[in-house]
């Protein structure tokens, strides 16, 4: 990301920022503020910010590490407009290109011609060793968009008959959220297509018991259908290997 503009900000897998080229240093408090006006993506009440941060503390003394955490800043990375906070506007962030990306590949009807760009992007966590309670509503809503934009792109990529891809970026929807039957019979139904029947059962098998070892619950009637659906009605066919359409053994 550093490659392509000088002041941008990383947010996904670790936190680092970049200015004029540099790595910029930023104690541990003043990052939280930075990555979360970097979330929010819009300007923010500064009392509003300071109570976020520092839910533990009085307001007359959260407002005071919001002025620590902006004064150990040493580059104008926050941006102030009366009482209001924002992210200056020239900084590119990875989380909003993360973002754009998934919301472009759920609505697409092609799949991308290279499609690890995008696994690389979609397979990276919002701030994972932050515990704070202000992030955990927005790290649900970015795996909930990653893990739509993944079942979207494995289900076009299947629909080409690029059943590898299609199983890769499943598989990768399941790292992203283990327990999610949308993207279990996303990877069940490209493993079908492949020919690998005997795959998609085991897949279905180790499913079943993560979802009983981790909720206590089984899977749906429509997920219990789904492997034998699949299966006897060869949903999607293979090409055959003079190029015409084939079916997909079972």
């Amino acid at each position: 990301m550093t490659g392509g503009t000088r002041r941008s900000l990383e947010i996904l897998d670790r936190f680092a920022l970049f200015w004029d080229g540099l790595v910029v240093d930023v104690p541990p408090h003043s990052a939280t503020l930075v990555a979360h006006l970097a979330v929010l993506d819009r300007p923010v009440h500064r009392s509003t910010v300071a109570g976020t941060l520092s839910p533990a503390l009085t307001e007359r003394r959260a407002l005071g590490a919001l002025r620590s955490a902006l004064y150990r800043i040493h580059v104008p990375v926050v941006e102030t407009d009366g009482d209001f906070l924002c992210l200056a506007a020239d900084i590119r962030v990875d989380l909003r290109d993360a973002i754009a990306l998934a919301r472009g590949l759920i609505h697409a009807t092609q799949p991308p011609e290279q499609i690890e760009p995008a696994l690389d992007i979609l397979g990276r966590e919002l701030m994972p060793n932050d515990d704070a309670i202000w992030i955990e509503a927005e790290r649900h809503h970015f795996r909930h968009l990653r893990l739509s934009a993944l079942d979207a792109l494995a289900a076009r990529l299947t629909d080409q008959w690029r059943f590898a891809e299609a199983v890769e970026a499943a598989q990768l929807a399941i790292k992203v959220e283990p327990v999610s039957e949308s993207a279990e019979a996303t990877l069940i139904r490209a493993l079908v297509a492949e020919g690998n029947a005997a795959m998609a059962r085991r897949e279905y098998e180790e499913f079943a018991r993560r979802l009983w070892h981790d909720l206590h619950v089984r899977p749906t009637r429509g997920f219990d259908e789904l492997l034998d659906t699949t299966s006897s009605h060869a949903l999607v066919t293979a090409p055959s290997r003079g190029g015409g359409p084939g079916v997909t053994p079972r």
